[in-house]
């Protein structure tokens, strides 16, 4: 551990408390001068010389090394042909194969070998060498190499030439290295240097370290540069260099547009729900002259199953979006939100750049998405086209209302699997079809209490898409029948409850046509999963909105707090829009059955449904 501006004593042994009591280490090696007789120990044992130092007349350490070393050869476990990975712990390392396993290899294929440095950035194809161009044998390279520890003891005690014995104070003039790469070459061994084509290390200057915000943003560039493609113009310049050349503002930049959209990928974001909001986005973006060839980045912040759903997202975005307008960045750390702002800022080239953040659900919902301007944070509403600071826009608000027909509607409990006679009194409410989503949608509802839910809390309300096949004729193929069924049997009992029906969301807007030609295609083809089916009859995965029936909710009903019973994120996400806090939701769980329990699973696994299986 190593300060590179002044001195904090505090700070560092808050670091190795820290360490330490993370466990990041199995053995934390200390040295701090006052243990003489293990000085003159090791200094003896390694170098040949009776002396207390610790460090070289330059400052630089090497009696913590050998003390670790020592203890390493030491350790019960130790075998004569294990090798030991020496490294800085502020190096860049990008691996994309068993890079341990090639470099035992070569210890394995050549006895006179001592170290092997990790590769740096390179064409690829150089065979193993232990000498450069001009002859000159290579250095051992200390920031990060693979180190035999036996052949090394085989040497000692390590010659020090007369130009590096500075006094009996210190025993060398300047570092550990110089000493290892003299005594290499006076007995026959090598330090080798490779490619291994796929992977390298790369070493941050101390510049860089000095400055805050280039240290803050090292963290982030370093997952950057370890999936960057040899293409790269920077990674070019990169090509047989130890040193980061470029700062790593430039290792970020990577969009140009005026307009960046920004899709932000966390562990909670399931496949489908991912594939649903980028259908979403295509559809509402087409034709609008704002997004017409805008930037894209997919984002994912520290996904913890990077190898399971963020791998595919990624890779059904990279297919979506055109490339030259696509940029895809993980970050192995979650990242907290200034952070991620941060981030995304910094990988736009121009300044000027209107950034569109949003965090992925069902449904790419622009009212609902973070704007970055220049100066400060704004949201865009798409259906208006202006920029706002509330937490909703006021075009959805009543300025603007949807007219609905009302009539009185009496209904036999019965009919829906009550268990009661008497008749249940409601009022229906249903509105002209009208454009929502880019499917022509009607809202129909039956509201128990209607002369009490102006100003009513804690109101029981299920926002229904119309299933004909579930709602009327009992279809075991989905839950849709049997969720209504128990949300009408649960507004029996309670004084005041709103159903919202929406028709037009058959199918989830790919229309009842649609729908069955994907049941056709799932009864015969059963490894595929309904996104699947709906994508091969040419329909997107889910079209439906569901901000209409929030502001029916909202100002038609004029209700103060609802709990919302549905597993379906997208619809709580509408719900929470306009009524914040004073809006909870409730799932209904479902017990699978024999012909709908893996259109279930797909329904929690690729839609991200909440509390279906429970």
């Amino acid at each position: 551990l190593r300060q590179y501006t002044s001195v904090d004593m505090h700070a560092y042994t808050t670091a190795l408390d820290k360490i330490i009591e993370e466990r990041l280490v199995d053995k934390l090696v200390i040295v701090d001068g006052k243990d003489s007789a293990q000085l003159f120990q090791v200094n003896n044992r390694w170098l040949g010389k009776s002396s207390a130092s610790s460090h070289s007349l330059t400052g630089q350490q090497y009696a913590s090394t050998m003390i670790g070393f020592d203890m390493i050869r030491n350790h019960p476990c130790f075998e004569p042909n294990d090798l030991v990975l020496q490294m800085d712990s502020d190096i860049i390392i990008k691996c994309n194969c068993d890079v341990i396993r090639q470099c035992a290899s070569i210890f394995e294929r050549d006895p006179s070998v001592v170290t092997f440095a990790f590769p740096i950035p390179s064409k690829g194809g150089v065979a193993l060498q232990h000498l450069d161009k001009a002859g000159k044998p290579f250095r051992f390279e200390i920031r990060c190499s693979f180190l035999h520890l036996v052949r090394l003891f085989s040497m000692l005690p390590l010659r020090v030439p007369d130009v590096e014995y500075p006094s009996d104070d210190y025993c060398i003039n300047n570092g550990r290295w110089h000493i290892r790469d003299y005594n290499i070459q006076l007995n026959c061994m090598k330090s080798c240097r490779g490619d291994l084509c796929t992977s390298c290390f790369l070493h941050p200057p101390n510049e860089f370290k000095m400055s805050t915000t280039e240290r803050i943003n090292l963290l982030i560039v370093s997952d950057v540069i370890s999936q960057a493609i040899a293409t790269s113009l920077l990674w070019k310049k990169q090509l047989g260099c130890v040193n980061l050349k470029s700062n790593t503002l430039r290792w970020l930049q990577s969009r140009y547009e005026s307009v960046v959209v920004a899709f932000i990928l966390n562990e909670y974001t399931p496949y489908g729900m991912a594939l649903h909001c980028f259908d979403s986005f295509l559809r509402q973006s087409k034709g609008k002259k704002l997004f017409d060839k805008c930037g894209i980045i997919l984002f994912d912040n520290g996904s913890f199953n990077y190898e399971g759903d963020a791998k595919q997202i990624l890779g059904g975005g990279r297919k979506l979006f055109e490339r030259d307008h696509l940029s895809i960045f993980s970050s192995r750390q979650q990242l907290t939100t200034p952070k991620v702002h941060a981030a995304i800022k910094a990988m736009c080239q121009n300044p000027s750049s209107v950034i569109f953040l949003t965090r992925m659900t069902t449904r790419f919902d622009l009212v609902q998405s973070v704007c970055l301007l220049p100066k400060r944070a704004m949201n865009f509403c798409m259906e208006c086209g202006s920029f706002y600071d509330a937490s909703s826009c006021p075009c959805s608000g009543p300025d603007n209302p949807i007219v609905f027909s009302v009539t009185s509607l009496p209904i036999e409990p019965s009919s829906f699997g009550g268990i009661g006679t008497s008749v249940m009194e409601t009022t229906c409410y249903a509105s002209e079809y009208f454009d929502e989503g880019g499917l022509k949608v009607q809202i129909t509802a039956l509201v128990k209490g209607n002369h009490r839910i102006k100003g009513a809390e804690n109101v029981v309300v299920r926002i229904h898409s119309e299933c004909l096949t579930g709602d009327v004729f009992y279809s075991k193929k989905c839950d849709c029948g049997e969720q209504k069924h128990k949300f009408m049997q649960l507004m029996e009992m309670e004084k005041i409850g709103v159903l919202v029906y929406i028709k037009g969301h058959e199918g989830r807007g790919a229309g009842l046509y649609n729908k069955i030609k994907a049941y056709e295609i799932l009864d015969t083809e059963s490894s595929k999963n309904h996104i699947d089916a709906l994508s091969d009859v040419g329909c997107q995965s889910d079209i439906r909105e569901y901000n209409a029936a929030a502001r029916f909710l909202k100002y038609t009903l004029e209700i103060k707090s609802l709990r919302l019973f549905s597993n379906n994120l997208q619809k709580f996400e509408a719900v929470k829009k306009l009524f914040g806090s004073y809006g909870s939701r409730q799932s209904m769980p479902t017990i699978p059955g024999e012909y709908n329990e893996k259109y279930l699973q797909e329904k929690v696994s690729l839609c991200g449904h909440d509390g279906l299986l429970e």
